[in-house]
């Protein structure tokens, strides 16, 4: 089965951002880095926006059914988590955000693929302006997954999220746009 890394197409749709400003406000105690920790109980619904980043290629808005933020973190429409919602609840919490007065879902991803899951054996360390942002060519054994489609992994630093066939099948199926999944490993 192909594992699919999750990302976002930035020239084909507008930018969800929550500002660092709103988050520290509603929350004090608040911290940029998930690191796939429950937050749901500290949680307070913040405002966030879509814009239009640097590499966006068209004329008027285009707003995702379903994209990631910060840390691969995905963000769904009502649209989206009605359809998803049940199934992606297996690998994490949704938070509550509001995007002009409408509502969204972010799934902090709570899931992390186990250590016996993880095939390193082609992996090589990736390193970004000098940054080491963890290890790429690395294999997943998707039967650890018990359940859940969306999954983190230390080997990247929880820095992206990764989906099984099945979240595709169902992103196609239904026509949810947002997201690029690029292919990485079968197991």
């Amino acid at each position: 089965m192909t594992v699919y890394k999750i990302n976002r197409p930035f020239d084909e749709f507008y930018t969800f951002t929550i500002k660092n400003a709103e988050l520290g406000s509603k929350m004090p105690k608040y911290s940029p880095k998930f690191r796939a920790q429950p937050r749901l109980d500290q949680w307070v619904k913040p405002n966030a926006e879509f814009y239009a980043g640097d590499t966006y290629a068209h004329d008027k808005p285009r707003i995702p059914d379903i994209t990631t933020w910060v840390t691969g973190n995905l963000v769904l429409n009502k649209k989206a988590f009605d359809i998803l919602g049940e199934k992606l609840a297996t690998s994490g919490e949704f938070l509550p955000v509001s995007v002009e007065g409408i509502d969204y879902y972010m799934l902090n991803t709570l899931k992390v693929i186990p250590k016996d899951g993880i095939d390193l054996s082609g992996a090589t360390d990736f390193f970004d302006s000098g940054v080491n942002r963890g290890k790429i060519n690395v294999g997943f054994d998707t039967s650890t997954l018990g359940n859940s489609v969306v999954f983190k992994t230390p080997t990247d630093h929880l820095l992206y999220s990764y989906c099984t066939e099945e979240l595709k099948t169902l992103l196609e199926a239904h026509s949810l746009l947002g997201l690029d999944l690029e292919g990485v490993s079968a197991g």
